[in-house]
């Protein structure tokens, strides 16, 4: 694995992009970490951080009809509307709600063996 001899961190220039600049430390095996300026939030990579930008310039897209609860990304809105809107699904033994049906079949046989000991 190659290392970089010098850490870069990632500067937000006044035209609004971003640029690389070698810092003063002399670490050997120190690694890039870029910061949000929005949120403070850091990553590993530019690429992660343009990524994550999307989320703040786009706001909450998508959001519940339910319970209004917005969400930058298709896949996350995707994942809370399955548990907002549907049904769970209820252990006969136990009563605790699961909304995907494999993990239901899974605590079922643990719940039943614990039952019958």
């Amino acid at each position: 694995m190659k290392f970089r001899q010098q850490p870069l961190t990632v500067v937000l220039r006044e035209d609004g992009k971003y640029s690389k600049e070698k810092s003063d430390t002399d670490s050997a095996q120190a690694e890039e970490k870029v910061i949000c300026l929005k949120c403070r939030q850091e990553f590993s990579s530019a690429a992660y951080l343009t990524y994550h930008l999307k989320m703040h310039e786009r706001g909450r897209v998508y959001v519940c009809e339910i319970c209004d609860k917005g969400f930058p990304r298709k896949y996350l809105f995707d994942r809370h509307y399955l548990k907002c809107a549907w049904d769970p699904m209820h252990c006969a033994t136990c009563d605790r709600a699961f909304f995907c049906r494999q993990h239901l079949i899974k605590h079922c046989r643990k719940c039943k063996q614990q039952n019958e000991k």
